[in-house]
């Protein structure tokens, strides 16, 4: 991860307004980018050596997955442009957001 590191922080400051340097979970002392960094070893433990994760490791690798599905994804589709349907269908209709209100009357009329 380390290699990419440059890369996924310029990408999400140009996309999502998130500073890895800086960006932290609610509740949480650590810098996001520290926990995937403990997250990516306690899973390369697991799969390559078989060792078992503990309870809170396990709560921290959803909590940090769970932070990049609900919060940092919906952003970058938001900044560039998109939306989701469901919180994980991307879409790029921008007529969507009229489903079910007078506008969308208008829009299907002209």
């Amino acid at each position: 991860m380390d290699r990419y590191r440059n890369l996924l922080s310029q990408i999400l400051k140009d996309h999502s307004a998130v500073d890895l340097d800086n960006y932290k979970r609610k509740d949480s002392n650590k810098t996001f980018w520290e926990e995937i960094k403990e997250v990516q070893k306690v899973r390369n433990l697991v799969v390559h050596r078989g060792d078992l994760a503990s309870v809170e490791q396990a709560e921290l690798s959803i909590n940090v997955a769970s932070e990049i599905i609900e919060k940092i994804f919906p952003k970058i589709i938001s900044k560039i442009g998109l939306h989701l349907h469901d919180s994980f269908r991307v879409c790029d209709d921008w007529k969507c957001k009229y489903t079910g209100t007078e506008m969308e009357k208008l829009i299907k009329g002209t």
